[in-house]
């Protein structure tokens, strides 16, 4: 097993340093995504601490602010190293849900490898979802809490009602999201992992692409 970077200890640990860090190995023209990566390994630690009942809430919330204030300084690398975008991605948690620490990472992996994301951030009405899938290619709803399956499912059932559901893809995800909120919700797709969402979203991008190339 690889040993773990610097930049994950500190994050792991809640340590402010974090941020110094971030901006020397930014001074050293260092990949952005190499420094996400470290990021994020460092987020899906902090994740399982949680899980495993040896980090508070309070602490997750902690990492995920140091880890938001991070990419704030990463995000513009990532802008200028892409000639152009693959695809406009908004994502949110869903209403009644105010954990962002998923979304977040999922928001910076969309951003390292080509998207143009629009964070509409947590505890997001369906009415926010639907505005937004007027200029986007995918709709991605987060959600931690078993409510958010209802509320997930409202968020769909509104973009029918406004007429802009056929023109997105909707991706659901979270640790619980399972084959009955699937069924519950009708997105195109629904994951627990999130490199298999990014992967999928990356393929969406890709078949639409080819698709104005053949003129389809």
């Amino acid at each position: 097993m690889s040993a773990r970077s610097e930049l994950t200890d500190l994050l792991v640990n809640f340590d402010e340093r974090t941020i110094d860090v971030v901006k020397k190995r930014l001074e050293t023209n260092e990949d952005p995504n190499a420094i996400i990566g470290d990021m994020i390994k460092a987020m899906e630690i902090v994740g399982q601490k949680y899980e495993k009942q040896e980090y508070f809430l309070a602490e997750v919330v902690v990492a995920a602010d140091i880890f938001k204030s991070a990419m704030a300084l990463i995000r513009p690398r990532l802008m200028g190293k892409a000639d152009y975008k693959i695809g406009r991605v908004a994502i949110g948690t869903a209403k009644g849900d105010v954990h962002s620490m998923g979304k977040d990472i999922v928001a910076a992996f969309l951003e390292s490898v080509g998207f143009d994301v629009v964070d509409l951030g947590a505890d997001v009405p369906p009415q926010k979802f639907v505005e937004a899938a007027g200029n986007s290619d995918i709709i991605a709803m987060s959600g931690l809490m078993t409510t958010s399956a209802k509320t997930m499912a409202e968020t769909c059932k509104a973009m029918e009602a406004a007429g802009v559901r056929h023109r997105v893809k909707v991706i659901i995800g979270g640790p619980q999201v399972d084959e009955q909120w699937s069924e519950l919700i009708l997105p195109d797709f629904h994951t627990q992992e999130c490199g298999q969402g990014v992967s999928k979203m990356k393929q969406w991008a890709e078949e639409k692409r080819r698709g104005k190339i053949n003129g389809r």
